[in-house]
């Protein structure tokens, strides 16, 4: 079976649509995989980095603390042995503030950071010749100069060291309040895409709900319509059958089309050789009698003649206020439009068939396409007293 224009146009919307979706959230997960490695990037930098750096120049400033202390401790020891064992904590504590400041000189970032690296690994340097010469002095029994030294040029060292290890250690808290603050940033980041991203697939999950339920009810409300119709041809082929006077049965044919509510209105009028009009049989209609004898009085009514003129099996008139004006149903039709058929058989046309039809109808594909099954009228002969009309592949779809 072929697909029709206008599905194949709703299932090339749909897939686009759900193309649409699926790039969306692929670029969406990619997003947010992205952005959780710059979080673990962050992460892994802070403990690379400011962590390692941060707790290095604490470690130095504890050393340089406890080198002094010790210093200080020699210059009241009256022990050589003491005094070697402090010097040995002391050679201890310079090799472990070496051993820091290579491991900030790794990790630290940024030129800033390198030169506050030298400059505390150069103040370190020129503390030791100041210790080397107290230690000395004691050595030599010489307390009261190293005790000056240590309290004077010592001290001022320290406290310069002390101060540079200090720098050290904010510099790389900033660069971890810099690295905390990129998560931040990266997490805010992440919330506000899941956010929009949300947002946007709950609203395309609407509009496609909505889309997909009209267009069921759309295919149901059709399905009723056909059926309905379907129906109806029934009906009146069961009637042609065991009707045999044409009154009666144009009559009958005319309630049935009516019945199940597909045509709001119907009306036959059939015509002799004469072209005048022979039978006119219509449902309970409001001015149905001033249209009746017009059409004896040899009026036209306008759909009859644009079914004529347009050459074609049926017609339709959307606008019958406008259209129709010197019609006497042409304000009874409401949000109807009157659908006019040719009652035809053997290229000859007896008469017409009038219903007044939804509007949304005329615009469907299926309604509107000229139908492969049409009235048609057999006109027998047999009897020429009385006249026999019969319906042959009825279809009003």
């Amino acid at each position: 079976m072929r697909t029709k224009p206008q599905s194949k146009k709703e299932i090339a919307l749909l897939i686009a649509v759900f193309i649409f979706i699926g790039i969306l959230s692929m670029s969406a997960k990619y997003f947010e995989y992205y952005v959780v490695k710059i979080m673990s990037t962050t992460t892994s930098d802070i403990f690379e980095h400011p962590l390692k750096v941060s707790n290095a120049a604490l470690t130095i400033k504890v050393d340089i603390y406890d080198i002094h202390k010790d210093i200080k401790d020699i210059i009241l020891s009256s022990s050589k042995s003491q005094i070697i064992e402090l010097t040995k904590a002391i050679n201890q504590h310079e090799k472990q503030i070496y051993k820091n400041l290579d491991v900030i000189e790794k990790n630290i970032l940024g030129k800033e950071g390198l030169l506050l690296q030298k400059n505390t690994k150069k103040l370190f340097d020129s503390w030791k010749p100041i210790r080397d010469e107290v230690i000395d002095l004691i050595n030599s029994n010489r307390i009261k100069e190293a005790i000056d030294i240590t309290q004077g040029k010592s001290a001022k060292h320290v406290l310069k060291l002390e101060s540079s290890a200090l720098e050290l250690y904010d510099y790389a808290q900033n660069k971890a309040i810099g690295f905390k603050n990129k998560s931040v940033s990266s997490f805010e980041k992440i919330v506000q895409v899941t956010i929009l991203t949300t947002v946007l697939f709950f609203l395309i999950s609407i509009v496609i709900g909505y889309y997909i339920i009209r267009r069921i009810s759309h295919f149901m409300d059709k399905n009723e319509h056909l059926r309905n119709v379907l129906s109806v041809i029934r009906d009146v082929n069961q009637l042609i059958v065991r009707e045999k006077d044409p009154q009666k049965m144009l009559q009958e044919s005319c309630n049935i089309l009516i019945s199940t509510g597909v045509y709001g209105q119907a009306w036959i009028v059939t015509y002799n050789d004469d072209g005048k009009t022979e039978y006119f049989t219509t449902t309970d209609i409001e001015n149905i009698d001033m249209l009746k004898d017009k059409i004896k009085s040899g009026w036209t009514p306008y759909c009859i003649k644009k079914t004529e003129n347009i050459k074609k099996l049926y017609s339709f008139v959307e606008d019958t206020l406008s259209e129709c004006s010197t019609c006497p149903l042409a304000g009874l039709y409401d949000a109807k439009s009157a659908f006019n058929i040719q009652l035809k058989h053997d290229d000859k046309v007896y008469g017409f068939l009038t219903l007044s039809l939804d509007k949304k109808y005329i615009t469907d594909n299926d309604e509107c396409k000229p139908p492969q099954k049409q009235y048609h009228l057999e006109r027998n002969n047999s009897d020429k007293i009385n006249q026999e009309y019969s319906c042959e592949e009825v279809s009003l779809a």
